[in-house]
């Protein structure tokens, strides 16, 4: 149940922070940075070995235990209709499937099981600008788990989410600011009682990646998060500092690419040490 919360938790948060800002995305290409009409790409995680100072794949292996690896599934306007998500052992653990409106708004995911059966549904609604306006997560049983509810300022910018539990009481609020361009700047996340609970503060380059992430908790620095990307808006390097700006750890990544311009395969270094090694397949719509 903990890896089923943390990737609904996921599957949120994407998605809000893809609705937060003004500056939307076209489709679901753009938003997972790929190049070309992708009609599917499969990811698959491994731990890094040095052996006789080459590089190579060990075991199938993730950073996160709720992490998995994806098979992701595309329409023809780039949407994601489809997310397969796997184990270690390479078996299917979970399924995604989305539906879209004539419009193309994203208005339902079911979650299921490996053995078929539906373990959770979410649901969007829009109001009349096409914004989204209420989001639902219900169980198996059809029973209404937790609500979202949306404000936007005069510029589109979601400026609120409230967040209900199945009785219909808020128990968490998150407010938004934004830059002069239309990004995210403050994410501001209240408890249940109204009290502040923490904080985060973002700075972006000039092609809208995000380079700065400070996290707060009770209105005090608990870490910073610098990144940079390259040429194609990957990233490269994070660092992590404490709150007395103390470097804790760093990572780096370097990619090879397709001829489309997408990665195939990522190594990720922390602290200068191979960890892991991720390989990507694309399909492409003719």
């Amino acid at each position: 149940m903990y890896k089923i919360q943390k990737l609904a938790l996921a599957i949120t948060l994407v998605f809000t922070l893809n609705s937060c800002s003004n500056q939307l995305n076209e489709n679901d290409w753009t938003n997972d940075n790929l190049k070309g009409e992708v009609q599917s790409y499969t990811e698959i995680s491994y731990e890094a070995v040095d052996r006789f100072g080459e590089i190579e794949k060990g075991k199938r292996a993730k950073q996160y235990s709720w992490q998995n690896d994806e098979q992701i599934e595309y329409d023809e306007k780039g949407n994601r209709v489809v997310v397969n998500s796997y184990g270690s052992d390479g078996s299917l653990e979970y399924k995604y499937i989305s539906k879209y409106d004539e419009k193309g708004n994203h208005i339902e995911e079911n979650m299921y099981n490996s053995d078929g059966s539906l373990e959770s549904k979410y649901t969007y609604k829009y109001d009349e600008k096409g914004d989204i306006s209420e989001s639902n997560s219900y169980n198996s049983d059809g029973s209404l788990a937790i609500s979202y509810t949306y404000k936007y300022d005069e510029n589109g910018n979601q400026i609120e989410t409230n967040k209900y539990n199945s009785d219909g009481n808020l128990v968490a609020r998150t407010t938004y600011k934004y830059n002069e361009r239309g990004y995210v700047n403050e994410w501001k996340e209240y408890d249940l009682e109204g009290d502040f609970d923490f904080k985060y503060t973002y700075k972006y380059d000039e092609n809208g990646n995000q380079i700065e992430r400070n996290s707060y908790s009770d209105d005090r620095l608990a870490f910073k998060y610098l990144s940079d990307f390259d040429k194609n808006g990957n990233l490269i390097e994070m660092k992590q500092f404490n709150s007395e700006d103390s470097l804790i750890e760093r990572e780096t990544y370097k990619y090879d690419y397709d001829e489309n311009g997408n990665w195939t395969k990522r190594i990720q270094f922390i602290n200068e040490i191979p960890k892991y090694i991720i390989e990507r397949e694309y399909e492409y719509y003719e």
